[in-house]
C-alpha cells in the first residue's frame, strides 16, 4: 500500500501583533521548517527550548541589538544574556527559563551580553509545542531609551524639587534680611533726625572757613593799600595815591565776589554780573599779583605773557576771581619758598588764549582731577572745598574750559582756555 500522510493536519498557527499588524502561519511539522518560517518575521525575537533553556534561533535584529553576531547567540543558554536587579528604583526581571514557563507579556526584563551591553525590554512569550518538543517564542521590544528618558525625567524632577526647596529657604532668608533692613533704616532715620541740627552747624562752620580763607588775602591787600594811602597823604604825594586807590578798590571787589560765591554754592542763586567785555590779561595779572604781593614775596615767580597777545572775551570780575583763586591755591601747594608760574599761550588755530598756572607742589592724582571741582571736596588739611567749585562755575559761565594736569615743576598745572574776541564775535554773527 502506498504510504499515506498522517490524518492530522499538522498545522501550527499562532497570532501575534507586530508593527505591521500581520498574521503569520507556520506550516511543516519538522523543526527545521519551523525555524525557517520564523526567519521571515521582522523585529527582535528569539526561540528558546523549554527543556534546557537554550536559544535555538534568533533574528538578525536581535543580534544587532546586542551588538553580536547570530552564531555567538544560538545554542547558548538564555541565562547568559540576562541580568536582574534594581535600576533607579525600578524592579528588573530576569530573562531565564523560569520566566519563559508561562506565556504572556512581561515588562522590564533585563537583557545583557558578555560585552557589558545591558538593555531593558518588554518580552511577549508564546509557547509552541510539537510532539515531544516545546519551545518559547519570545518577541522582544527594546525599552532602554524610554527607560533612560524616564530616569532622566525623575532625576530632573528631583533636582527641581531640591531647587524649589532651596528657593523657599532663600526666600525666607530674604524676608528676614528685609525685616532686618527695615529695622536698620528705622535706626538710620532716627540717627539722621538727630544729626540734622549738627549738620547745620557744620555747614555754617564750612562757610565761615571758606570766607576766612577767601577774604584773608584781599583784606590784607586792602589794609596795606590804606596804610600807604595815609603815608602818601601825609607826605603830600597825591599823584601816587591813584594807584593805591585802584588796588584798594580791586581788593574790596574781590571780597564782594567771595561773598557772592557763597550765595551761589549754598543758595543756588545767580549773582548779577556785567556783560562780557574785552579783557587784556596783562592788566588783570598786574593787579592780581599786587593783591598777592605779601603772600608770594619769597617764592620763585615766573610770568610769561607773549607780545601781541589778543584780548579774551569774558566777565572781568569773574576772570579776576578765577586767577586769584588759582594763584592762591598754587601758592598753598608750593609753600612759602616754592615755585609758581603764570603762562599765557595764544592758539590762533583754535581762536583761543590759554592760561596755565603751575607749581612745584604735590600735584593732583589723576583719579581726583574731576572730583576736586566738587563742593566740599578738598585736598588741603584745613580747606573747605568751595574755592575750586566756584572757579568751575565761573569758567563755565564764560564758555571756557578748565583742566588739571602735571606741571613741568613736578606739581599741578591748571589750564584755562578762553575764546578770543574774534571767535566770540563770529559766534554772535
Amino acid at each position: 500500500m502506498p504510504r499515506t500522510r498522517t490524518s492530522q493536519t499538522s498545522w501550527l498557527q499562532f497570532n501575534y501583533v507586530n508593527r505591521h499588524r500581520r498574521y503569520y502561519r507556520i506550516r511543516k511539522p519538522k523543526f527545521n521548517h519551523l525555524k525557517r518560517s520564523f526567519r521571515f518575521l521582522p523585529g527582535e525575537w528569539i526561540l528558546v527550548t523549554l527543556d534546557d533553556g537554550k536559544i535555538v534561533d534568533c533574528s538578525i535584529e536581535f543580534a544587532h541589538l546586542l551588538g553580536m553576531v547570530k552564531t555567538d547567540i544560538v545554542q547558548h543558554a538564555i541565562d547568559r544574556f540576562t541580568f536582574s536587579g534594581d535600576e533607579q528604583g525600578w524592579g528588573i526581571k530576569r530573562l531565564d527559563l523560569d520566566l519563559l514557563q508561562q506565556s504572556g507579556r512581561y515588562e522590564d526584563v533585563g537583557i545583557s551580553t558578555p560585552n557589558n551591553i545591558s538593555l531593558i525590554a518588554d518580552v511577549w512569550v508564546n509557547h509552541i509545542s510539537q510532539r515531544e518538543a516545546h519551545w518559547a517564542f519570545c518577541l522582544i521590544t527594546d525599552k532602554s531609551h524610554q527607560r533612560q528618558l524616564q530616569g532622566e525625567l525623575i532625576s530632573k524632577h528631583q533636582e527641581l524639587k531640591r531647587a524649589f526647596s532651596k528657593l523657599e529657604q532663600q526666600t525666607l532668608e530674604l524676608e528676614a534680611a528685609q525685616n532686618e533692613l527695615r529695622e536698620k533704616n528705622k535706626d538710620i532715620s532716627e540717627l539722621s533726625a538727630q544729626t540734622r541740627a549738627t549738620s547745620a552747624l557744620a555747614t555754617i562752620g564750612e562757610i565761615t572757613a571758606e570766607l576766612t580763607h577767601q577774604l584773608n588775602n584781599p583784606l590784607a591787600a586792602a589794609t596795606g593799600a590804606s596804610r600807604k594811602l595815609n603815608k602818601l597823604h601825609e607826605s603830600g604825594r597825591f599823584e601816587q595815591a591813584q594807584t593805591m586807590l585802584q588796588l584798594l578798590s580791586s581788593a574790596l571787589q574781590r571780597m564782594k565776589e567771595t561773598i557772592d560765591d557763597v550765595h551761589i554754592i549754598y543758595r543756588h542763586s545767580r549773582i548779577p554780573v556785567s556783560p562780557r567785555v574785552r579783557i587784556d590779561i596783562r592788566d588783570i595779572v598786574q593787579s592780581t599779583f599786587a593783591l598777592l604781593e605779601q603772600r608770594i614775596s619769597q617764592m620763585k615767580v615766573h610770568v610769561v605773557i607773549p607780545e601781541n597777545l589778543p584780548p579774551i572775551w569774558a566777565h572781568k570780575s569773574l576772570f579776576q576771581h578765577i586767577i586769584v583763586n588759582l594763584l592762591d591755591n598754587a601758592a598753598d601747594a608750593a609753600g612759602p619758598k616754592g615755585t609758581l608760574e603764570f603762562r599765557a599761550i595764544h592758539e590762533p588755530e583754535h581762536e583761543r588764549v590759554c592760561i596755565a598756572i603751575s607749581d612745584n607742589g604735590p600735584g593732583v592724582p589723576p583719579h581726583l582731577r574731576e572730583k576736586i571741582f566738587e563742593a566740599f571736596y578738598t585736598l588741603k588739611e584745613k580747606g573747605s572745598g568751595l574755592g575750586l567749585a566756584a572757579v568751575k562755575r565761573y569758567v563755565e559761565r564764560d564758555n571756557a574750559t578748565i583742566e588739571v594736569s602735571d606741571s613741568s615743576y613736578g606739581g599741578a598745572k591748571f589750564t584755562i582756555c578762553y575764546q578770543t574776541r574774534e571767535s566770540q564775535e563770529r559766534t554772535k554773527q
